[in-house]
């Protein structure tokens, strides 16, 4: 698992991952978008890229 922080357009930051992309093509400034997963029967916020810049 490799962990980031996303800064959020509403201004905070928060620590998840970034899924559905090799971590060495993931790259400060990479737009992505929010999705909820389960893990370990509680809701986790992930991110995923979001076509753009990838």
């Amino acid at each position: 698992m490799h962990l980031c922080l996303v800064d959020l357009e509403e201004g905070f930051r928060m620590m998840s991952r970034v899924e559905g992309i090799e971590p060495g093509r993931v790259a400060i400034g990479d737009p992505v978008v929010a999705v909820l997963i389960e893990h370990a029967g509680a809701p986790l916020v992930v991110f995923h890229p979001n076509g753009e810049g990838v």
